[in-house]
């Protein structure tokens, strides 16, 4: 999200951002070395996300995010898509009361 940018509350909010550091993109010109590009932002329908955690690249789990929300919601798991551009929800529970961290077995 480039600075100052705000998106409309809505009832999914908070969101996740996806974003992208484009000091490799040529078209259109990066703005500064390392700046980050946002490409979407996935609504959770979690309230208040507590925890967030990447699968393991060597297991190749790194195609798994799950997040984890404080209030209501309960717990999400997201596939990485697209090249890790995107997000696709693949499984939710919202009978789990709120969760500090994940474990992948």
């Amino acid at each position: 999200m480039r600075r100052g940018e705000t998106y409309p509350d809505t009832p999914e909010t908070p969101e996740i951002p996806v974003v992208e550091d484009d000091s490799d993109v040529v078209e259109p010109p990066a703005t500064e070395e390392g700046s980050l590009v946002l490409l979407t932002h996935v609504f959770t329908g979690l309230k208040q996300i507590r925890s967030m955690a990447i699968g393991p690249v060597r297991d190749g789990a790194d195609e798994f995010l799950v997040a984890g929300g404080n209030v209501e919601g309960g717990v999400v798991v997201y596939q990485r898509v697209e090249g890790g551009r995107n997000l696709t929800e693949v499984a939710r529970n919202v009978d789990l009361p709120s969760r500090t961290s994940f474990v992948f077995l």
